[in-house]
């Protein structure tokens, strides 16, 4: 198993790290990775899990100084609220090692009576591999866990979940400790890399004054200038990853001006970020700024060969400025990179239903739908940035089915 995590106390040598109990529940030799490269062994007698709630607690020993998180209160925040999900992404096709991914979002629901603690349901896009990591207010405290996604297999739409910390709280009424005997030791860096715990107070968006708290949906902009003077990862300033966090939130504002500034600003710190460059071509994108676009996707894809969904954009494009064999051609390509990309495997089979080849156009789409049902929503095509052009025929398509 592979997970996120974040580091909650520390006495003495002792770090209590928080995670979700799915991360560690199988049986065998697990490794913490600390936010500086180092990785602990994990005793996994001493995890300390909680009945009927998917969270749990690891431990290890360390004579490094590494920061603690600041718990917030999960009962202050309510549907609408703005709030940041950490952690790391399992490798997939476009990286070959697991990626640190700060995503922006807002608490879509609070349920009632959850499952396995799971109360919180919110907007911020989690992949595989984030389990355990942190969610943060805007003020950078700790006020949930993630871990879990669901799509409805009707609708096609997917949703996300966190336990709120104050769950954590009541369960861990009493404090924990160890048996010294037990605690967890520095391990050899192995070969492959295994479950990495990201550094609690890295995405912190927050200045050294309290008092100027970095509000993303009230003038995120002007707070750019006073984070210069905040903690944030390395300490010496704004980083890379700030900046497109920042941009990130701006773009699902539609301030996509704004977006492009932030892009811009951190690809200025970070200019290799082919995650960044397929970002700002997005927001390029919306503004029907096509060549622009064009111009950061294959930026993108000449620093990943294996990342597709740049390239995948590029025939949106193409396909909409009636340049359909272009297209094509395009998704083609992305075929030949993953056979599982249903997104483009549809694209592909409605432009050659619509170009003419209809049995093939047909036989194609079946085959992308069967591995992604919820690509036969409009309106998840719509997120996804689909023009109308291709989405008119993507309709027709659906309805010959």
């Amino acid at each position: 198993n592979t997970g996120s995590g974040v580091i909650i106390n520390h006495q003495g040598n002792t770090y209590s790290v928080l995670t979700n109990e799915h991360v560690v529940r199988l049986k065998g030799n697990y490794t913490i990775q600390t936010p500086d490269g180092r990785r602990y062994n994990l005793n996994q007698s001493i995890v300390k899990s909680f009945p009927g709630v998917d969270l749990a607690v690891l431990q290890f020993n360390s004579t490094e100084n590494y920061l603690t998180s600041n718990l917030g209160n999960s009962q202050e925040l309510s549907e609408g609220t703005t709030i940041y999900v950490a952690g790391w992404v399992d490798p997939d096709a476009g990286s070959s090692e697991r990626g640190y991914k700060f995503l922006p979002g807002n608490i879509s629901q609070i349920v009632r009576n959850p499952k396995e603690g799971y109360a919180w349901v919110y907007t911020n896009q989690t992949r595989q591999g984030m389990s355990g990591g942190p969610v943060l207010d805007v003020q950078g405290r700790l006020v949930a866990i993630n871990g879990r996604l669901q799509t409805n297999p009707e609708t096609g739409a997917t949703d996300y979940f966190g336990i709120p910390i104050n769950t954590y709280k009541t369960l861990a009424s009493a404090a924990i400790t160890v048996p010294p005997q037990t605690i967890a030791q520095p391990a050899k860096p192995p070969q492959s890399r295994t479950s990495q715990l990201p550094q609690p107070t890295s995405p912190r968006l927050f200045t050294e004054n309290p008092k100027e708290l970095i509000d993303p949906n009230q003038n995120l902009r002007n707070g750019i200038a006073r984070m210069r003077k905040a903690s944030l990862i390395n300490r010496e300033g704004i980083t890379g990853d700030t900046l497109f966090a920042l941009g990130l939130t701006h773009f699902q504002q539609q301030k996509y001006q704004e977006a492009i500034g932030d892009f811009q600003a951190g690809l200025r710190l970070k200019p290799n970020d082919p995650d960044a460059l397929f970002n700002l071509g997005n927001a390029y994108y919306v503004l029907g700024k096509f060549p622009d676009a064009i111009a950061q996707y294959n930026k993108a894809v000449s620093f990943n060969r294996q990342f597709w969904p740049p390239v995948h954009k590029i025939g949106l494009i193409l396909y909409e400025q009636g340049d359909t064999q272009g297209a094509i051609k395009q998704w083609l390509a992305v075929i030949a990179i993953n056979k599982q990309a249903a997104e483009p495997a549809l694209a592909l089979a409605v432009a050659l239903y619509t170009k003419g080849d209809r049995q093939q156009g047909l036989a194609m789409g079946e085959a992308a739908l069967r591995i992604d049902k919820s690509y036969s929503n409009l309106d998840v095509l719509k997120q996804k940035l689909w023009g109308k052009r291709l989405l008119t025929d993507t309709k027709k398509f659906l309805e010959k089915r």
